[in-house]
This record gives C-alpha cells, sequence and structure tokens, in this order.
C-alpha cells in the first residue's frame, strides 16, 4: 500500500530482510524529501516473499548509494549537507508506466502510479481484510478509503469494520 513517494525514497537501512520488515518513514513530494504522508506513526511492515530478489538485486544495481532507487542527480540546495537530491520523480514513474501500457491492452490514460496502490486497498478489502486493517497498512482513515477508493460492496466493508457511522460520514 505504498506511496510512489514512500517508494522512491527507500534506505537500504529500512529493509530488513531477516525480518522481513521494511521502514516507512519518509516520502518525496514535489521533489523535496519530507515526513510520511498524514503524519501517521513509523511502523515496520511486511515484506512479501515474492518481492524478496527484486529488493536483492536493486540493492546490488544501486551500488554505494544509501538508498533503494538513487536520486539522478544533485545540485546546490538548502539542505544541511549543502546539496540537495533530484529525486526520482512521480511524473516519470507516471510516464514509464503509461508506456509500458501502451503496448499492452490497457489505455494509457487510465493507470498511474497511484493505480497500484488503489488496486491493493480494493483488492484487501474484497478478499475480506477487516476495513481496520486495511486502514492500518494503507495509513488512512476508514472514511477516505470509502470516499476516494471506489469498492464495490461497501456493505460488506462496513460490517468488517461495525460502524455504521463510517457511511453516514462518506453522505455528509
Amino acid at each position: 500500500f505504498m506511496r510512489i513517494g514512500e517508494v522512491i525514497c527507500l534506505k537500504k537501512e529500512d529493509i530488513d530482510l531477516n525480518k522481513m520488515v521494511l521502514r516507512i518513514n519518509k516520502n518525496v513530494y514535489q521533489g523535496v524529501l519530507g515526513t510520511i504522508k498524514n503524519n501517521v506513526s513509523i511502523e515496520d511492515f511486511p515484506i512479501h516473499k515474492e518481492l524478496v530478489p527484486f529488493l536483492k538485486s536493486q540493492m546490488l544495481l544501486s551500488g554505494s548509494s544509501e538508498y533503494l532507487f538513487p536520486p539522478v542527480g544533485f545540485y546546490k540546495g538548502v539542505d544541511c549537507s549543502g546539496y540537495k537530491y533530484q529525486w526520482i520523480d512521480k511524473d516519470s514513474v507516471n510516464l514509464f508506466i503509461r508506456r509500458a501500457a501502451e503496448r499492452t491492452s490497457v489505455d494509457p490514460k487510465s493507470i498511474s502510479s497511484h493505480t497500484f496502490r488503489k488496486s491493493a486497498i480494493n483488492f484487501a478489502l474484497e478478499q475480506g481484510f477487516p476495513l481496520k486493517e486495511v486502514e492500518y497498512a494503507a495509513r488512512i482513515n476508514a472514511v477516505t478509503i470509502l470516499k476516494h477508493y471506489s469498492i464495490a460492496d461497501k456493505e460488506k466493508f462496513q460490517k468488517s469494520y461495525k460502524s455504521k457511522d463510517i457511511l453516514k460520514e462518506k453522505k455528509n
């Protein structure tokens, strides 16, 4: 359920392959490294075993950089080191995704980096994960999930959350 800005700035030290967890503790937004969105607590999240070979490979490919996806450059800036990293930006990632979609039957205008987050949230809910758990993993509140994500069976998810107030808040 990671945001693209959280993925872009992952450090190798944020990934513990022995414990199979990664720590989400920062975000790149509009080219600026900052805190995670919504000021939600920093937590360790489980790594799926199928992701491990990719992470190992990317750690090698990133060489001596402390980042899993090294910034594409740096220039004089305002941070404490005197330099500001030039991060891979969301638009570049989306362009890459859309170009890949052009080679498939997927409409390139219908997909972005956020599509993957949205799909993961919806899939978890469709598989019966309690809304509270999805809310925690996605680091957004249930009202936001119900307002901004297309969920086919809201009644089913409402029951898993055990609160009728969520849908009432959504309607207001």
